[in-house]
C-alpha cells in the first residue's frame, strides 16, 4: 500500500462520487442512500439537441444498447412502443442509415410490439414480425403481390426498402451515381461498384429528419448483418426532393450514402453492424474529400474539433476528425477503409485500429492539431478539402511555483490544454503512453519526449547557481503566458503532468532517498477532466515521514476539493488521518520516479479517513460524513474508480522543497498531488 493512500482515495472518491452525483446527478446511482436518474451529457453547445444527446450515448467501444437504438429510431424515424423521449430541441439527422442499422442490430431483443411498429414506420405492411417482413413483395417472385404504404401496388413503391429497380423521380438522381460509383471506386481501389444500386424517391417521409438514408439489401429484404449483400438502396426524403437543398449539397449527400454502398457491397452484412465511428465516419470523410464542401459534413468537423476529449469509438458523424487526420499525416486513408472494416469485423476496435495503422506523426499532431492555427505550424492546424477553418474551445490552466496542472486524454482521445505559466522552473512528465506536443516560443515546439528531458525557466537565471546541489545545471528558457500541451495515449489513456517550482527548489535536489524524509504540505491541486469539469483545492494535507519511514498523514486541516463543470458544483471536506511506515526509495536520484510503498509485512492504516460532499449546483444537498470503506460500499459498480491495486499506480518525485505523487494514465481526474516541505 503506497503512502498516499489517503490522497488516492481522496482522488479515486472524488471521481466515482463526481461521476454518480455531478456529472450526473439522476444517474441512478446510490449514494448516501438517495437515488438519481440519467446523465446530461456535455456538449460543445447548450442546449443539446436531442439527436446528439443520443450519439453521446454511443458506449467508449462503438456499441449502443437496445434503449439507445429504440431512442434513436424513434427520433429519426417513428414512434415505437418503450422508446424512451430524449429532451432537447430537434435538429437535422443527416443520414437515417444509422438509427436503422441500430435497430435492426438489436431485432432479437424488440417485443413483438416494437416489431410491428418499426416495419410499420418504415412504410411496410406488416403480416409477420420478423425481418423477412420488408421484404417487397412482388407478385413475379413471391407469389403475391403487396400494397404501398402510400398506395399503389408494391412493384411501384419507392417507399418499401430494398427494390430491384428505381422508384419515383429519380432521373436527377440517377444521372449522377455513375460518376460518384466511379470516383469512390477508383478511390478506394476495392474493384467496380457491383452489384446494383438502385435510387427511391420517397412519397412520404419516413426517416423523420434525415435527407436520404440506404439499405443494404439480399434480394428484397434487409441485410440481417451476414452473408453478402446482392444491391442496395438509397432513399432520398421529400425534404431533398422538394427541392430544400442545392444541387451541390445534394450531390454530397449521395457521395455520403453511395460509400455506404459500397461498403456493404465489398464487406457485406456484417457493415451494418460495424461500430457507428467507422460506418458514419468514414462515408462523413468520403463526403468532405470528394465533395464539394457540404453544410453538414462542416457542422461534423466543428463538433469534431469542440470535443477533444470525447474517444474515436464513441463517436459517430464527427469521426470525420479521425479520418482527416489520418489522411494529412500520410495515411493512405482510401486504401485502408476496405482492410479496416475486416479488421472491425473480426477484431473490433483494436483491430480496426491497428488496420489503420496510425503514424507516429499522427499521434504527435492529434492532439496538437485541435489548436487550430492558434499556434504557427503544421503539427498545430488541423483539416482537409472543403472542411473550414474552425477554433473549438480549448480548457485553460495555470502553473506557478508549487503548483502543478495535468492534462488527461481518455483511450482513443485527446486533450489539449492552454497552459499559463508563472513558475520559476517548469518540467513536463507524460506517462509511459503519452505522445503530443508543447508550443514553445517564435513558432517551435517540442514533443513530450523531447520535453520530459528538460528543465524550462521563464527567468533569467538559466543554470542552477554555485553552491546548490545541482550547480551548474541548465535550464531551457521559456516564456512567461499561454502554453498549449497537448497529449494522446493512442488505445490507451495518457497524461502530462506540467510541475513548477522556484529555482532554489530545482536547484536543491538530492538522493530521492533523503529528501522524502521530513515534515509536508499539500499545495492546492488543479486538474482539467475531459468533459468539461475541473477539480481545484485539497491545500492543507500535511505528512511527515521519518527516516525509518514511519509516516503518518493527517487530513484534518485539509481544504475542499471543489469539482464544477456544466452547471455542476460540489465540495468534499476530508478528515481522519493515516499512520504507518514506508518502504523508501533506494539508490533512487534526485528528480527520478520512484514509488512508495508500504514497508515489507507492515500496512498502512487509512479507517479513521471519513469524506462530507456538498452539493451545491444544480441542487443542495449534503452526503456524510461517512468513512471511505462506506462510501465505497455506497458507490456499487462506481467503486471500481478507486485504487484497486496499492503500491502499483501512480510515480513520485522528489526534488528540494517539493514532493509530487503524479497519477496513473488510466485515471485522469487524479492529476499531480504536489507537497512542499515544512521541515
Amino acid at each position: 500500500m503506497t503512502g498516499a493512500r489517503g490522497v488516492r482515495l481522496i482522488r479515486a472518491v472524488a471521481l466515482a462520487a463526481v461521476g454518480c452525483l455531478i456529472a450526473a446527478l439522476t444517474a441512478g446511482c446510490a449514494v448516501g442512500g438517495t437515488a438519481r436518474g440519467g446523465p446530461s451529457p456535455a456538449a460543445p453547445a447548450a442546449p443539446l439537441a436531442a439527436w446528439q444527446r443520443v450519439l453521446d450515448e454511443i458506449k467508449p467501444d462503438g456499441t449502443v444498447t437496445v434503449s439507445t437504438a429504440l431512442a434513436a429510431f424513434a427520433l429519426a424515424i417513428g414512434p415505437v412502443p418503450g422508446a424512451r423521449a430524449v429532451p432537447g430541441p430537434s435538429q437535422p439527422i443527416p443520414s437515417g442509415t444509422l438509427a436503422v442499422d441500430w435497430v435492426l442490430g438489436h431485432w432479437p431483443a424488440l417485443t413483438a410490439g416494437q416489431r410491428r411498429a418499426v416495419l410499420t414506420d418504415l412504410g411496410v405492411p406488416v403480416t409477420t414480425t420478423s425481418l423477412t417482413s420488408l421484404t417487397r413483395q412482388l407478385g413475379g417472385s413471391s407469389g403475391s403481390s403487396g400494397s404501398s404504404g402510400s398506395g399503389g401496388s408494391a412493384a411501384s413503391n419507392p417507399n418499401l426498402p430494398c427494390l430491384t429497380a428505381d422508384a419515383g423521380p429519380a432521373g436527377p438522381y440517377r444521372a449522377e451515381v455513375a460518376g460518384i460509383e466511379s470516383d469512390i471506386a477508383d478511390h478506394i481501389g476495392a474493384g467496380p461498384f457491383t452489384p446494383d444500386v438502385y435510387i427511391a424517391v420517397n412519397t412520404k417521409t419516413l426517416v423523420a429528419k434525415s435527407r436520404m438514408y440506404t439499405y443494404g439489401c439480399t434480394g428484397t429484404t434487409p441485410t440481417d448483418g451476414t452473408g453478402s449483400v446482392s444491391g442496395c438502396t438509397i432513399h432520398v426524403n421529400p425534404v431533398v426532393s422538394g427541392g430544400a437543398f442545392p444541387a451541390s449539397e445534394v450531390h454530397d449527400f449521395l457521395i455520403h450514402e453511395l460509400t455506404h454502398c459500397y461498403l456493404f457491397l465489398k464487406l457485406g452484412g456484417v457493415y451494418g453492424s460495424l461500430p457507428s465511428w467507422y460506418v458514419e465516419g468514414a462515408p462523413s470523410w468520403t463526403m468532405s474529400a470528394l465533395g464539394n464542401g457540404s453544410a453538414i459534413a462542416s457542422s461534423f468537423w466543428q463538433t469534431y474539433l469542440s470535443t477533444p476529449g470525447t474517444p474515436l469509438f464513441a463517436r459517430a458523424y464527427t469521426a470525420i476528425g479521425y479520418f482527416a487526420h489520418l489522411a494529412e499525416t500520410g495515411t493512405d486513408v482510401w486504401h485502408r477503409l476496405i482492410p479496416m472494416g475486416q479488421a472491425l469485423a473480426a477484431g473490433g476496435n483494436a483491430a480496426g485500429w491497428a488496420a489503420a495503422d496510425p503514424t507516429t506523426r499522427f499521434l504527435s499532431t492529434w492532439g496538437s492539431g485541435y489548436a487550430e492555427g492558434r499556434y504557427p505550424g503544421s503539427a498545430w492546424q488541423t483539416g482537409g478539402p472543403t472542411l473550414p477553418d474552425y477554433q473549438g474551445p480549448i480548457p485553460e490552466a495555470s502553473v506557478d511555483s508549487g503548483e502543478s496542472a495535468t492534462v488527461s486524454a481518455p483511450a482513443a482521445a485527446v486533450g489539449i490544454s492552454d497552459v499559463g505559466l508563472t513558475a520559476q522552473v517548469v518540467t513536463f512528465s507524460g506517462s509511459p503512453d503519452a505522445s503530443g506536443r508543447i508550443s514553445l516560443d517564435d513558432g517551435v515546439d517540442a514533443t513530450l519526449d523531447e520535453a520530459a528531458s528538460t528543465a524550462y525557466t521563464t527567468g533569467s537565471q538559466d543554470t542552477c547557481p554555485s553552491g546548490t546541489a545541482d550547480a551548474g545545471a541548465e535550464l531551457t528558457p521559456i516564456s512567461a503566458g499561454g502554453h498549449y500541451v497537448a497529449v494522446t495515449g493512442g488505445l490507451t489513456a495518457a497524461a502530462v503532468q506540467v510541475t513548477g517550482m522556484t529555482l532554489d527548489a530545482y536547484c536543491a535536489r538530492t538522493d530521492a532517498a533523503s529528501c522524502v524524509v521530513g515534515s509536508w504540505t499539500t499545495r492546492p491541486v488543479h486538474v482539467t477532466l475531459p468533459a468539461g469539469y475541473a477539480e481545484a483545492g485539497g491545500a492543507g494535507v500535511t505528512m511527515r515521514i521519518a527516516a525509518d519511514g514511519a509516516t503518518v498523514i493527517d487530513f484534518g486541516s485539509m481544504s475542499p476539493i471543489d469539482v464544477t463543470g456544466n452547471g455542476h458544483a460540489a465540495d468534499f471536506t476530508f478528515g481522519g488521518h493515516v499512520t504507518g511506515r514506508l518502504d523508501l526509495p533506494k539508490a533512487v536520484p534526485a528528480g527520478s520516479s520512484f514509488a512508495l510503498d508500504a514497508a515489507p509485512g507492515s500496512a498502512m492504516d487509512d479507517q479513521s479517513l471519513t469524506v462530507t460532499i456538498q452539493i451545491t449546483s444544480p441542487m443542495s444537498d449534503t452526503l456524510g460524513p461517512m468513512s471511505i470503506s462506506a462510501m465505497a460500499a455506497e458507490l456499487g459498480s462506481e467503486a471500481s474508480t478507486m485504487p484497486t491495486a496499492p503500491g502499483t499506480e501512480g510515480t513520485w518525485t522528489c526534488d528540494g522543497n517539493t514532493l509530487a505523487n503524479h497519477g496513473p494514465a488510466g485515471l485522469p481526474s487524479y492529476g499531480t498531488w504536489a507537497w512542499t516541505r515544512t521541515s
